[in-house]
């Protein structure tokens, strides 16, 4: 998968991987809930290394 791919080359990199939103056709409810959530993620991540 694109996710499996991703992290492989990556994985030398010292970084966290959030949980990736994957989005096929036209985005429907759930799909804007998934973004939402990783967008609260992201959020929380910077507040907690002080970036905001």
């Amino acid at each position: 998968t694109i996710v499996k791919q991703i992290t492989t080359m990556l994985s030398n990199l010292k970084v966290e991987f959030l949980d990736p939103v994957i989005i096929k056709g036209y985005p429907q409810e759930n799909d804007f809930r998934a973004l939402d959530k990783l967008a609260e993620d992201i959020l929380s991540k910077h507040k907690e290394h002080n970036l905001m």
